[in-house]
């Protein structure tokens, strides 16, 4: 399986994330740069499915099974203030943002990988946990995304077992 990590932003972080990733899950990851979509705007925040639209085409382009983009921009989805990101499991796409994860640099690459493991399960099958520690968990706030874990709850991983390396 190959998964896509698309940066719409530079991102100093991108090959530690996709080392991480690649330990995580047992599929090959390319990582690309593309030009940030034209994106519907409200004040300074951009909308997040948009960003999927772009990816999905760009996953079909690449012959991809998934894709991952990352970006530093502000993303609203409907009618949420924010999010962290977004993901479609019927384009096999999904969309992280940093922008509100870099409040603490200490603990922006964590928050990253949290996030990014978050929405490759939404994309892989996954609905949101009810484990407060598991990276599935929905998260509001920083404080919520700080306090789950960077894996799967034992629940969430046996659904995954095809695509983890164990």
């Amino acid at each position: 399986m190959l998964c896509l990590l698309v940066l719409f932003d530079d991102l100093s972080y991108a090959q530690k994330l996709k080392d991480v990733l690649s330990k995580a899950f047992s599929f090959e990851i390319k990582v690309i740069k593309a030009k940030k979509p034209e994106c519907l705007a409200r004040g300074n925040q951009l909308n997040a499915d948009d960003f999927l639209g772009e990816l999905s085409l760009l996953r079909k382009n690449e012959a991809s099974d998934i894709a991952i983009g990352l970006t530093g921009s502000d993303l609203y989805h409907r009618n949420l203030n924010f999010v962290f990101g977004l993901a479609s499991f019927a384009t096999k796409c999904c969309i992280v943002s940093w922008h509100r994860l870099k409040e603490s640099e200490n603990k922006f690459f964590e928050r990253l990988v949290k996030e990014c493991l978050h929405e490759l399960g939404h994309v892989l099958g996954l609905a949101h946990c009810a484990n407060k520690k598991c990276v599935m968990s929905f998260s509001n706030s920083l404080e919520e995304v700080d306090e789950k874990e960077a894996g799967f709850c034992n629940s969430c991983a046996e659904q995954l077992k095809p695509y983890l390396r164990i």
